[in-house]
């Protein structure tokens, strides 16, 4: 299989809304979250919401597995850390290697630019990709409920 990884162009992110929501459609469906219970979730997201993530500094890339639009993952730049978001990979593909070439490529970039840190957010519950996160190197730091969503949270982060 022919990988590359872009960056993503602004009228690539309705394709990429597209690929989000299909790659995460199974957790939405794992955890019962419905755009009523859980509107924010990633499973649900907009065209308009990557647009506005863009637009407000959010590094965008997509994976290309034989020159088709296969994952995404996004880098959101903070105060002396970055933010890994979005990373995902279509349910087809999964299990192949490609999210960690993703977390791996971002690592690199986020490296690049002078972080020290990167973090993530994931359904705690959710103990396949704490795994996998964690298989990565990060640790979890914390776990805390926000009232805007009906799972709680656990934060993971990595030196790098």
């Amino acid at each position: 299989m022919d990988l590359s990884i872009k960056e993503v162009l602004p009228s690539q992110l309705s394709d990429c809304a597209e690929v989000i929501r299909e790659s995460f459609a199974p957790v939405a469906k794992r955890f019962y979250l419905t755009e009523l219970n859980c509107p924010t979730h990633t499973s649900f997201i907009t065209t308009q919401r990557l647009i506005f993530e863009s637009q407000n500094g959010v590094l965008m890339y997509a994976l290309y597995a034989d020159d088709k639009l296969s994952g995404f993952v996004g880098l959101d730049k903070r105060e002396g850390y970055a933010v890994v978001e979005h990373l995902c990979v279509l349910p087809m593909l999964q299990r192949q290697g490609l999210g960690t070439r993703l977390l791996d490529f971002v690592t690199i970039k986020a490296g690049e630019m002078g972080y020290k840190k990167l973090s993530a957010g994931i359904i705690d519950a959710d103990s396949e990709l704490k795994c996998f996160y964690k298989k990565a190197g990060y640790c979890e730091t914390e776990n805390k409920e926000l009232s805007h969503l009906p799972f709680t949270v656990c934060y993971l982060e990595k030196d790098i």
